[in-house]
């Protein structure tokens, strides 16, 4: 029986890059049931992340591989989504390094690919600063905002029901407005997990994707 039980906990956690693995406890929120990691390291130089790993072959602008991270392509709104369906409680995490230039990355939950996106994004912005925004039909509106630094940071967004977590190197984003860190919304019930990018820059690079079902 301990034989037995010591097998499945390792099926249940070992996968390989941009593969679902199984129960594991994350940084930041609630262990996770349903998870997908990717570093980005089996993608060629200068390739769309788009149809690559678990990443869905469409998407909005174009996400681009740099042969060890990401960065956002050639639009102004760019959001490559994981072609997995998931239960509507969410969470996407990624690592975003500083940058040189006044660009956007993060990630974004309850995504849908349609009428130039709607869902709920964490990123990294302007100068560091750091923002949650609801984009409805490809508009950009902000939740809530802070100041920051360019310095690397992880970054994580939770949603579950009506309520949106921002965490920032594993601790509540209470820099944020309100400052809690925690915020509701009902605009969006459900949707895709996805990265997202503002403006093209191969500066603002990110890394460590993991995401999935709370």
């Amino acid at each position: 029986m301990r034989k037995l039980l010591i097998l499945i906990l390792l099926s249940l956690t070992i996968g390989l890059n941009g593969q679902m693995i199984g129960i594991l406890s994350s940084q930041g929120g609630v262990a996770s049931s349903v998870v997908f990691t990717d570093d980005f390291n089996s993608y060629a130089n200068g390739s769309a992340l788009a149809n690559q790993g678990n990443w869905a072959a469409t998407d909005i602008g174009s996400i681009t591989c740099n042969g060890t991270g990401i960065y956002p392509g050639e639009a102004l709104i760019n959001l490559t989504r994981l072609d997995e369906t998931i239960g509507n409680d969410q969470y996407a995490q990624l690592v975003v390094n500083a940058a040189s230039s006044t660009r956007s990355l993060g990630i974004g939950v309850r995504m849908n690919l349609t009428s130039g996106g709607n869902g709920y994004i964490y990123d990294i912005d302007d100068g560091g600063a750091r923002v949650l925004y609801e984009l409805t039909n490809g508009t950009l509106n902000v939740i809530a905002s802070c100041v920051g630094t360019e310095t690397q940071h992880t970054i994580r967004i939770e949603v579950a029901g009506t309520e949106i977590r921002c965490y920032v190197d594993g601790n509540l984003d209470t820099a944020l407005t309100g400052g809690t860190g925690i915020f509701t919304d009902a605009s969006f019930s459900s949707g895709s997990i996805c990265i997202f990018g503002y403006n093209a820059s191969a500066t603002r690079t990110g890394d460590n994707f993991e995401g999935g079902e709370l």
